[in-house]
């Protein structure tokens, strides 16, 4: 994937992370590695992943930090998805990690077909996620959004049609339809999903940080380290300002 220009981003638990991965990462230039940490304490941990070995992830974060060194990738970030089990300590987790890593992500949890939390816009849009990623199952199997983990939707197999079959056919061009045209219901997995409002970010630097907030996502990114930020990390988040313009901002605003 990277000898062919493409953007590699992996979500992980870090718990296999060995020297020579952390070694081989670096070298192929991973865009971005993003571990799954939840919270701050192993029963946090424990309660959310089922797994207590909260110490080995962070050494597994620290160990692909010494092995980046000085270079540019990849991007390094820690992850929460914020719930009942660890909302108490999403401040202690932004606190221990912001400024440490390149990005701490603050996320909502999707439950029961929407983010129970999120309070979207009030005028519904189409939802970029079907304009601009394509989740594969490992069976070749292609849902309409990465929300769809257990393929309630599908529109192609890339397997027996081909990539570019699947992301210009028929069943793709149905779902982006009924939501141009508001139809929302005629795609039942999309009725009642508020996961479309991902676009919408407000910006606040603070501390060295550029915090960005949308409905769903809070990102904490260090201004030092935007250089790595390349392609588009999540899918459609677009690429915020660079430190340069960044820092005219600020001077502008004091």
């Amino acid at each position: 994937m990277k000898s062919r220009g493409m953007t590699v981003a992996f979500n992980t638990n870090g718990l296999t992370l060995s020297d020579d991965l952390a070694k081989f990462f670096v070298d192929v230039e991973i865009d971005s590695v993003f571990f799954s940490l939840e919270g701050v304490t192993p029963a946090t941990l424990k309660k959310i992943r089922g797994v207590d070995k909260i110490e080995k992830i962070e050494a597994a974060i620290f160990r692909l930090i010494a092995a980046r060194g000085d270079k540019t990738l990849p991007r390094i970030g820690v992850t929460m998805t914020k719930q009942d089990g660890n909302a108490q300590e999403e401040e202690a987790f932004v606190e221990r990690w912001a400024g440490i890593v390149d990005c701490v992500r603050i996320g909502l949890i999707f439950e029961n077909g929407t983010y129970p939390e999120m309070v979207p816009p009030e005028r519904r849009v189409p939802c970029p996620a079907i304009y601009q990623t394509m989740p594969v199952h490992n069976d070749g199997t292609v849902t309409i959004c990465c929300l769809d983990g257990f393929k309630a939707t599908n529109v192609g197999n890339v397997f027996t049609e081909g990539v570019k079959a699947v992301w210009q056919g028929e069943g793709f061009a149905k779902v982006r339809y009924y939501h141009e045209t508001e139809q929302w219901d005629k795609v039942p997995f999309c009725t009642n999903c508020n996961g479309w409002a991902q676009q919408e970010f407000v910006e606040e630097i603070r501390d060295g940080l550029l915090i960005r907030r949308s409905p769903q996502y809070s990102y904490y990114n260090r201004i030092d380290r935007l250089n790595n930020w390349t392609g588009r990390l999540v899918a459609g988040h677009p690429k915020p300002a660079s430190a340069e313009e960044l820092a005219v901002r600020q001077i502008a605003a004091e």
